[in-house]
């Protein structure tokens, strides 16, 4: 028996954060997005030509910290032989990271005009600049929150400078302005998903590991929970991720490891509930690993960012899902058939990362679109997985047993053909 009946269906997550708008309401926040809307000053640089694209390297202003002016560097690359504008796309990277030129030329080879910057204030041989913003750190992400200077933290300089890289491919005339997305790993998902919940112009995004509800299950909730309560209060209210996802309305696609050591799939299964998005693909995969390299390898990035800028052959989507007993089941759309579903479950408890996960084959029904599993004993948490006959891989929404009683179900995906 699983440990406990949470009836048939998913649902739609009622739970809304203290300050998130309504449907079409502004959200508040720290940012000034008229401001961010506007063209930064920009500072062109080399170009080196490649076989597919060009690169180019340039400086683009950014918000004041400690009161100086700064600029944000980056990679543009552009693809060649394309006739007309192009698709848009912002590469927002993580900890550890940098402007990454190999990732700016991935998708420039593609056929996207992409910009890859850099959110720790370097130049494009690490050096800090005179004039660049706040370096990553403990201090920077989170516990400075405590001495009040909000615009110096590295979350609100790093979202201004995601923004405002929209703006500059949205008004770059090489750009299809309504086709212009966004895609973030790990730290830089968690950004890319406050830009998308803020500002409208983006067609997709594209989330990596990254997520909110850090002061709930996260490596970050002691320093929140450490923290005097006007501080972690400021923190949460400003920059936790939960509390612009409701304003997310383009399509997004969501990917994670189960055992995930940054962003536990607790978390990121109720981040990804939150969302009014169009459209939502889920891909989980147990113990893949958390990197810039898996990310980048994985072809369904593309496949996802195509489907929307391009008319190409969407993946397949999981609609709707539910538990009855001890059964799952998952409804599925998609224009490509579906070749195998698996479920993927675990009877572990507590850490997240530390849960070891099995699969078992689960029951397709091709022409219903539906796929149904039976879920061993002792089950706490299963989702499916589902491949079609490109090979791409994509995923239901978690269920989990423990989710609190009389909160809403964590899995929750919008109703079919939200």
């Amino acid at each position: 028996m699983l440990v406990r009946h949470l009836g048939n269906s998913f649902g739609l997550v009622g739970l809304m954060l203290v300050g998130a708008a309504s449907a079409g309401a502004a959200l508040a926040s720290p940012w000034d997005l008229d401001s961010l809307r506007r063209e930064p000053v920009i500072e062109w640089a080399a170009t080196t030509d490649h076989a597919g694209y060009t690169l180019q390297r340039l400086f683009f202003s950014n918000e004041a910290y400690e009161g100086r002016p700064t600029r944000v560097f980056a990679y543009l690359g552009r693809p060649k032989g394309i006739v007309g504008p192009a698709p848009g796309i912002v590469l927002v990277h993580g900890g550890a990271g940098k402007a990454f030129a190999e990732w700016a030329a991935q998708w420039a080879a593609y056929g996207y005009v992409a910009l890859a910057m850099d959110l720790n204030g370097r130049d494009d041989q690490g050096r800090h600049l005179v004039d660049g913003g706040p370096i990553m750190g403990e201090g920077t992400l989170i516990t400075d929150v405590a001495k009040g200077s909000i615009r110096d933290m590295w979350p609100y300089q790093a979202t201004a400078a995601a923004t405002r890289a929209v703006t500059l491919l949205s008004n770059d005339p090489a750009v299809k302005s309504d086709r212009v997305g966004i895609m973030g790993i790990s730290w830089g998902s968690y950004v890319a998903g406050i830009v998308a919940g803020l500002d409208h112009r983006l067609a997709f995004a594209i989330l990596a590991y990254g997520c909110g509800f850090f002061y709930e299950d996260s490596i970050y909730r002691m320093p929140l929970a450490s923290m005097p309560e006007i501080s972690r209060a400021a923190w949460i209210g400003n920059f936790d991720q939960s509390r612009y996802l409701a304003g997310l309305e383009a399509p997004v696609f969501w990917l994670t490891d189960t055992t995930d050591h940054f962003f536990p799939l607790d978390s990121w299964t109720r981040s990804q509930g939150m969302t009014r998005a169009k459209s939502t693909t889920l891909r989980v995969l147990p113990n893949w690993r958390h990197g810039y390299a898996p990310v980048w390898q994985t072809r369904e990035c593309r496949m996802f960012a195509d489907q929307v800028t391009g008319g190409s052959e969407p993946l397949v989507r999981v609609t709707k899902a539910g538990q009855d007993r001890d059964r799952l089941w998952a409804d599925y759309t998609g224009s490509e058939p579906v070749t195998r579903a698996a479920v993927e479950f675990t009877d572990g408890a507590g850490d997240w990362e530390k849960r070891s996960w099995r699969e078992q084959p689960a029951i397709l029904d091709s022409a219903a679109h539906r796929v149904t599993a039976q879920l061993p004993p002792g089950t706490t948490a299963a989702f499916v997985n589902l491949t079609d006959d490109r090979g791409a891989v994509t995923s239901g929404p978690c269920w989990m047993a423990d989710s609190p009683p009389g909160s809403p179900p964590r899995a929750a995906l919008p109703q079919a053909g939200r």
